[in-house]
């Protein structure tokens, strides 16, 4: 996530702002949407969406920057959304590969 968070606020141009957090980042990307549609974001069709890549927007090819940040959005949602699954996943494979170290150490005792 840090290297795509980075990504996010390269993109936004947060360097501006003195100590940018996350939300200074999703704010700027905004108001630059917002300022690419005269102040009305909703010509943007911005969307949230159930399934990947949970963001869309349709901005063209004209802002560059904007369809730039959005992809790494994309990537940051995902691995929001979709980390939790895969630690689960590493952990029940660690906790067998425990269990079978167990097994195979007691027999060499």
């Amino acid at each position: 996530m840090g290297e795509t968070t980075e990504k996010m606020n390269d993109l936004a141009r947060v360097e501006i702002l003195k100590e940018p957090d996350f939300s200074d980042t999703i704010n700027a990307w905004l108001w630059s949407i917002s300022a690419n549609f005269e102040g009305n974001i909703q010509a943007s069709n911005l969307k949230i969406e159930e399934a990947k890549p949970y963001v869309s927007l349709d901005l063209g090819e004209t802002y560059v920057d904007c369809y730039n940040f959005q992809e790494q959005l994309k990537k940051y949602l995902a691995t929001c959304i979709e980390g939790p699954e895969t630690l689960i996943g590493l952990v029940k494979d660690i906790t067998e590969l425990a269990e079978k170290a167990k097994g195979y150490l007691s027999n060499l005792i």
